[in-house]
Formats: C-alpha cells, structure tokens, sequence
C-alpha cells in the first residue's frame, strides 16, 4: 500500500481519491435511483450534497473530540506550529460524526425546502455503506484506522510514509471493514428496491453497522480514537446507533400497522 500516487509531480493522496470516487458513485446511483422510490431527483441529488457537507463537518468535530486531551496538554505545539496546525485539520475524521453530521444536515434540507425527512434518510442509508467502503480503502492506503499486531494469513506492514505503525504486521481491518459495508449496501440495495415504510431502510442500516462496527472495534489498534470502560468511543456510539435503529424499526412497523387499519376500517 501507499498513500500517494504522483501525477505531474505532484502528489495525490489515495486516501482523499478513494473517498471522492466513492462519493461519486453513490451520489450518481442514488439520483438515478430515486425515481424508482418515487423521489425527486433533483431532492435526492440535493439534500445528498447537505449531507456530505454536513457530514464532513461532523467527523471532523468528532475526531477533534476525541483527540481533545492531546490537544489540550500539547496546546503550545499545536498553537506555535502552522505545520502541525494544518495537519490536525487536514487530516482526522471519525465516521460517526460524520453520520450524526450527515442526518442532521439531510433534516436542515428538508426544512427548508418543505421535503419530507425519513423517505430521502432512507434512500441515502442504503447507498451510504457503498460510499464508506470506498472511504475504508482510502484509510488502508493512508494507514490510518489499523488493526491489531497479527502474524496470520492477509497480515500487512505499513511503510513508514503512511500513518500505520511500520514494519510491524497488523490485520487489514480496513479492507475488511471495506468488504462487510460492500456487502452491507448490497443487503440494502435489494432488500429495500421498491417504496416501504419510511424509516426501515435507516433503522436496519443503523442495527446492521452498529453490530458490524461493534465487532470490528476488537480488531481494531489505534489509540486516537478514544476508549472509555473498556470499550472504545465508537463502541459506546455503536450500542446508541443500534437501539436507535431498532426504535425506528418499531415505530416504523408501528406506523405501518396503523395505517392498514385505518384503510381496513
């Protein structure tokens, strides 16, 4: 792996290419998609780029959470350095602020333009595992999120360019995590092709990443992200995530179940 290719002599990060290409891809099938939902697609396409927007925000502010401790014993290095200042904002994001950041600029959308919420929640958190595997391909070549020191088959070393520890054989917990979402987005994609009850394409997402990341976080080696009773920041956030899910799940059958009723009387 590495974390930069050359072109004209300059250097592109993988990292920031696999995240846009991603980025791309899902926002382009989820437009031509949305007419199948019953969607507009000029409101699919939107309120998409809200949540990209706001989802970047929201990693970044998480990350700089999480890392706040460091920040705050290390403030005169951070405050006398423009090298160091730069590279703490142009690097770092955890993916759940960048969910929290993503739903919350996707409701922001629907306000302001008087679009309702859960349906176009739900036909983004279908193509939104397809866009973050992409992104945890980007992080295997940069380095970063690494696994745990393990000599077995598929065992990597990271060259001393990337942010992984180098020379030291880890598990490719990126790539792995890259495969769970790809196969994530196709659970999705098929079992959620025609309209349904809003709120169950995001409340099974939400229940499926939740024990996927859970589980994932084991395998996982980096410090930075924070840990707190033995679990780590993300793990917390996971059991959150997950009985978050199945509430919607509930209400969502719930509604369901009430609307039929209503059509039977």
């Amino acid at each position: 792996m590495f974390p930069f290719f050359e072109i004209f002599g300059r250097q592109i990060p993988l990292y920031g290419l696999s995240l846009v290409v991603g980025t791309v891809i899902g926002i382009l099938l989820l437009s031509l998609m949305a007419r199948k939902k019953g969607l507009l697609r000029d409101d699919a396409f939107y309120s998409a780029l809200y949540a990209l927007i706001g989802g970047l925000i929201g990693a970044k502010l998480l990350y700089l959470l999480t890392v706040l401790p460091i920040l705050v014993s290390h403030f005169d290095y951070f405050s006398g350095s423009f090298s160091a200042l730069y590279a703490l904002f142009a690097g770092g994001y955890v993916y759940y602020g960048g969910l929290l950041g993503g739903v919350f600029a996707m409701w922001l959308y629907s306000r302001q333009f008087k679009t309702p919420f859960l349906p176009y929640l739900d036909h983004a958190a279908v193509f939104l595992p397809l866009v973050h595997a992409f992104g945890r391909v980007g992080c295997f070549f940069a380095g970063c999120c690494y696994g745990i020191p393990y000599q077995g088959r598929f065992a990597v070393c990271f060259p001393p360019e990337t942010l992984g520890l180098a020379g030291v054989a880890l598990f490719p917990v990126q790539l792995l995590e890259s495969l769970l979402n790809f196969l994530l987005f196709l659970g999705l994609f098929f079992a959620f092709r025609k309209q349904h009850q809003p709120g169950q394409a995001t409340g099974t997402y939400l229940v499926c990443y939740a024990l996927l990341r859970f589980g994932l976080e084991f395998l996982r080696y980096d410090e930075v992200r924070g840990s707190f009773w033995l679990l780590s920041t993300s793990q917390w956030i996971s059991v959150i995530a997950f009985f978050g899910g199945l509430l919607l799940l509930y209400f969502s059958r719930r509604r369901g179940t009430l609307s039929k009723q209503k059509n039977v009387i």
